[in-house]
Parts: C-alpha cells; structure tokens; sequence
C-alpha cells in the first residue's frame, strides 16, 4: 500500500508496513543516541514550489512523520510536526513534536520568527502588548508609530487645504 503524503500518515497507515518495509525504513536512519539527531540516509526531497527540501522522503511520505507515527503515533489533525532540532534530516522522534502550524513558524528561523521576536520597532518603540494592533489578517504593528503616521497624515491635509482658494 502506498501511503500518499496529500493525505494525512495514520496509525492504521503505518500498521500495514510489514516487517520487511519496517526494516528497509530504519536500515536508512542512522540511530544515534536517544538525545542525538537520528539523520535520514534514504532519499531527500527537492525544492517544489516553495517547499524546503532535505527532509527525508519514504514511500511518499516525509521520513519524519513516518518516523513520529511508527513510535508515537497518529499525528493529531490539525497539527505538523515542528523539528525541535531545527534539522530537516532528523527523524528521533524525541525531536519532534506535533504543534500548529502558527507555532512552527514561529519557531523557526524564517522572517516571521524574526519578527515576531522582535521587542522595539524600527523608531524604538517598545513592542508590548499595550503597543501593538494586529490588523484583520493578523499582521502586528506599533500603536504610537501609527499615530504618528495619523497625525502627520493630518498635517499635510491641513497644509494642502490652505493652499487652496
């Protein structure tokens, strides 16, 4: 049975793997440590429109979530697996850990990250929760920097209306 990464890698998924495909899948993981990163030695997968490559691949599902499923279980829908690691190749499944996609992104290294572990914004502000206003899609952004842009707005108003007859 091929197990399609589209759909969701399920306990009962995993259970068909017979114990030939069992040991063709943990003879590609380098089992280090209980503590150690347990890198993939199979296949990796490229970049494709976006996606990040150099997880491990294993009959079309990411080496990983196989992985998580073969020794945890079912990853709870809704949820992805975040690399505590921060190593794509790692499949220890004491190194994953199934969260939001929102707190995986804010996990890792990305631009979002970097934002949002940002304390000042970009004129000194201080990025507290009194201080800031998320907008309708969820984007934060600083309070006073918002007044003042308000307030500047308004003077040159101001200033283009009296120039007029």
């Amino acid at each position: 049975m091929v197990i399609r990464s589209t759909h969701p890698l399920t306990a009962k998924d995993a259970a068909v793997y017979d114990d030939v495909t069992l040991s063709r899948f943990w003879s590609k993981v380098d089992k280090r440590g209980p503590d150690e990163c347990w890198p993939w030695l199979g296949a990796k997968s490229k970049p494709n429109n976006g996606a990040p490559s150099g997880y491990g691949t294993f009959r079309s599902n990411r080496a990983h979530r196989v992985s998580y499923t073969l020794i945890k279980g079912e990853i709870p829908q809704g949820l992805v697996l975040d690399h505590l690691c921060r190593n794509p190749e790692c499949v220890n499944p004491a190194h994953l850990e199934a969260v939001t996609q929102w707190l995986n992104t804010a996990r890792g290294v990305g631009p979002t990250a970097q934002n949002l572990a940002k304390t000042i914004c970009k004129r000194g502000h201080p990025l507290v929760p009194e201080n800031i206003r998320l907008t309708k899609k969820g984007y934060r952004y600083c309070r006073e920097c918002a007044k003042l842009h308000s307030q500047q707005s308004y003077q040159r108003l101001l200033i283009r209306q009296k120039g007029q007859p």
